[in-house]
């Protein structure tokens, strides 16, 4: 089943909980294709607080528990960060983009050069979003935040 929901869509459900700094929930509802509550209450159960973020570790080791595998794709020290998609996963047919792994620097650049299939995990310095089949899921679409990291999301 295609997810439909939007970040507008989220954001919404977020606001009506009165929730701020839940970039973490966003991402894993999106990442896991959870409800929003649902990924809320997860996070909840693993030690985050109303209002505030989430170390990495947690929200990372949460979407393993729920059966997903996250491989880095990129971050800004890792040699194999320039290995185009193609090299790196040489029998994935849902590579539709070669060396946008290394080029993506910002969520601008990032949504021109992301393959128009898949899921994955992007972080900035203070924040995290996904971006899933081709489109950058968060507030930050179109800026020019940053980008430290980022996972390919598959379930296990």
């Amino acid at each position: 089943m295609r997810d439909k929901r939007t970040f507008v869509d989220l954001d919404i459900v977020s606001r009506d909980a009165g929730e701020k700094n839940d970039c973490t929930v966003k991402a894993v509802a999106f990442a896991a294709n959870v409800p929003y509550q649902e990924a809320h209450k997860l996070l909840a159960a693993a030690g985050r607080v109303p209002g505030r973020g989430v170390r990495r570790h947690v929200y990372m080791g949460l979407l393993n528990d729920l059966g997903f595998k996250l491989t880095p794709m990129f971050a800004p020290m890792m040699a194999a960060a320039m290995m185009s998609l193609r090299e790196r996963f040489p029998d994935n047919q849902e590579v539709e983009s070669s060396d946008w792994v290394g080029y993506a620097k910002t969520p601008i650049t990032l949504e021109r050069v992301l393959p128009h299939r898949g899921v994955f995990l992007v972080h900035t310095a203070r924040h995290v979003f996904v971006a899933k089949n081709g489109k950058v899921l968060d507030w930050t679409a179109g800026g020019r935040h940053r980008i430290t990291s980022i996972h390919r999301v598959t379930r296990v």
